[in-house]
């Protein structure tokens, strides 16, 4: 099986239409984001993958011990983390907390492969 896999950091979706263009354009079976914010459009993450017709899973959107971390961008107070989106299914996902002092995290997303078994990305 052979993956077409992509990270980019979409700093708080400033370009969202550009963005979301390139990523058409790439045509990646998984897609690791960071930067992704939640501001009046809603997730970011939720935005990119509606328009390319992925699922997805957003650390703003998952329990966690502590909150996602809070950032000033456009202006405004936002949610702030990472997402994974994916052509395939997405049949588990995880947050790790990698430090809680500095806040840094680590999204993983585990992704049903054509056996039916799973790829675990970060």
């Amino acid at each position: 099986m052979k993956l077409k896999i992509l990270s980019w950091n979409i700093w708080c979706g400033i370009h969202l239409d550009k963005v979301i263009d390139f990523l058409k354009s790439a045509d990646a079976d998984v897609i690791a984001l960071q930067e992704v914010i939640e501001n009046e459009r809603g997730n970011i993450a939720a935005v990119i993958a509606d328009a390319l017709g992925h699922k997805y899973v957003s650390e703003i959107e998952t329990e966690m011990t502590f909150p996602p971390m809070p950032l000033r961008a456009q202006g405004k107070i936002v949610k702030y983390g990472n997402a994974i989106l994916s052509k395939r299914d997405i049949v588990s996902s995880k947050v790790h907390a990698l430090s809680s002092l500095k806040r840094r995290v680590a999204l993983q997303a585990d992704i049903r492969t054509d056996d039916n078994d799973a790829i675990r990305i970060f």
